[in-house]
């Protein structure tokens, strides 16, 4: 019977860490029990290129997640926002390794679809029509359940 109690907690323990990604963007931060981010400088990259012209106006750019020296990542949340703010913006589109959250508005944030060890993931994000001004990314990087760094962030990108 304590064996069987052992079991079904590991079991939970283990349903409770998403590994097919963040079940909302109400929060950037993971629910993996009382673990804290890990602090300091991030091992992890968000690198956004200059914005590209579509031919039906849309302006898009990539984001990219790295990690430095290699390091793998099994898990990110990622939202454009307006700098110094709060606020979500943008929409992005799912790739093979992101499925889109919705926060704000509809695709304003994207997530892991797998907990698979990864060393680079780029995304595809458009602004909304007719913005200008600047924004700027940002993102949980997943490690591994005990290791995670929030708030991770991109330089900020101007549209015009």
């Amino acid at each position: 019977m304590k064996f069987l109690s052992l079991i079904l907690l590991s079991c939970l323990a283990v349903c409770h860490c998403y590994p097919g990604g963040a079940p909302s963007c109400k929060t950037s931060m993971p629910s993996h029990d009382k673990i804290k981010a890990k602090t300091g400088k991030s091992p992890f990259t968000l690198v956004a290129t200059a914005p590209k012209a579509l031919a039906n106006g849309d302006k898009t750019l990539t984001v990219t997640i790295t990690g430095s020296g290699g390091k793998s990542f099994k898990g990110f949340q990622v939202t454009a926002r307006v700098p110094n703010t709060s606020t979500t913006i943008g929409k992005f589109t799912a790739t093979a390794d992101s499925k889109l959250l919705t926060c704000s508005s509809t695709s304003n944030a994207v997530t892991h679809k797998d907990n698979d060890e990864k060393t680079s993931v780029t995304l595809t994000w458009t602004a909304p029509k007719k913005f200008k001004g600047k924004v700027e990314f940002r993102a949980t990087v997943v490690k591994e359940y005990k290791e995670f760094y929030t708030n991770v962030r991109s330089s900020q990108v101007t549209i015009s």
